[in-house]
């Protein structure tokens, strides 16, 4: 877990460099995998939306 917390704090304070503030929504087109679950828990740790979109949905 100590290591996942490291890539949340990494990945939260990459986006707060990229300006993204509370209540901005992040969208994110990957796969089902951790990466995923840590952009997630990044946006929430600094109060952003994410938004996941699946990559096999046809629109």
């Amino acid at each position: 877990y100590k290591e996942l917390q490291k890539k949340i704090t990494k990945c939260a304070i990459w986006l707060q460099e990229q300006e993204i503030k509370p209540d901005d929504i992040i969208s994110v087109c990957t796969h089902n995998q951790i990466n995923a679950f840590v952009s997630c828990l990044a946006a929430s740790y600094i109060n952003a939306i994410f938004n996941p979109w699946d990559e096999n949905m046809n629109l």
